[in-house]
């Protein structure tokens, strides 16, 4: 089968939608023969910025040429973290590319995205989830790598574009003087999955049991791992962060350098949390969330 894929890409258009679902089917049937998998039941995952499809046992990520370095990395991320967490990770089962479109197959866990339970679920069950994940965040960052010697340029780059993504919100001019202000202790670098999200992390009846989608996982500071949290999860809802910190093991850092980790965040938007409350200064917003 001729699979014809779209000459150009563009993040503003998700790619699932650059092609017919049969097409895309097409694809991806064509890489599991190629690695003698076998693709009953094959179905779209409804969200991610790559082409996503499952089968009962596996998943195939299939992303666009300019944006294999991400699959590197999830591949790489998932060397590291294999038999290393408290939970389950996918393991890699082959890497290669269709028509120069870098794809990935993947085993696939079980459990069911936390994102779907995590509006109906009861306070004592946020914080007992909250401190679970915490010691997740504890175990993939115990795991012995190597400084990232781009990480300073790295964070150069996102606090000069911290503004740009915060446009719409009032704070934007002044989050410069902010982010100069706040003084961000170094520490060693360590593993960060980085978007520790509702999405990402699988839950059964005994809590959390599993972690996906390493693709912008990466090497840095610890505490730049807090947004996602802050942003998907905890939205400044009492004990909340405090129980990730406790089950972390770790104290729980001045809010200002919180929020200064949020804002250096490349995906960081402080729009999620003003769609709860809006505080009137960058100050306040950090005891109303990150306290």
């Amino acid at each position: 089968m001729q699979v014809d894929f779209p000459p150009e890409h563009d993040r503003s258009v998700e790619l699932r939608d650059h092609l017919a679902p049969d097409v895309w089917a097409g694809a991806i049937r064509r890489i599991l023969d190629r690695h003698d998998l076998p693709s009953p039941n094959l179905t779209p995952f409804a969200s991610g910025s790559d082409v996503v499809w499952g089968t009962p046992d596996h998943v195939v990520k299939l992303t666009a040429p300019g944006w294999g370095d991400e699959l590197e990395a999830e591949a790489r991320c998932l060397h590291a973290v294999s038999g290393a967490l408290p939970v389950a990770t996918a393991e890699v089962v082959a890497q290669g590319s269709l028509h120069s479109w870098p794809y990935i197959v993947q085993t696939r866990l079980g459990g069911r995205a936390l994102s779907d339970l995590w509006p109906v679920l009861d306070r004592s069950a946020r914080i007992r989830l909250s401190a679970q994940l915490g010691g997740i965040v504890a175990a993939l960052q115990a795991i012995p790598v190597d400084p990232d010697p781009g990480w300073a340029t790295f964070i150069e780059q996102t606090e000069a574009s911290a503004p740009k993504r915060q446009a719409g919100t009032p704070y934007a001019e002044a989050i410069a003087a902010f982010l100069q202000r706040v003084q961000r202790p170094e520490e060693p670098h360590v593993l960060l999955h980085t978007e520790l999200l509702g999405e990402h992390l699988l839950v059964n009846e005994g809590g959390i049991c599993g972690v996906i989608d390493f693709a912008d996982g990466r090497v840095g500071h610890p505490l730049y791992e807090v947004a996602a949290f802050v942003e998907f999860l905890s939205k400044g809802e009492p004990e909340l962060l405090p129980a990730f910190f406790a089950g972390w093991g770790r104290p729980q850092p001045d809010p200002e350098v919180l929020l200064a980790w949020d804002l250096l965040h490349r995906f960081g938007k402080l729009s999620r949390l003003t769609a709860v409350e809006e505080p009137p200064t960058l100050e306040a917003l950090a005891l109303r969330f990150f306290a």
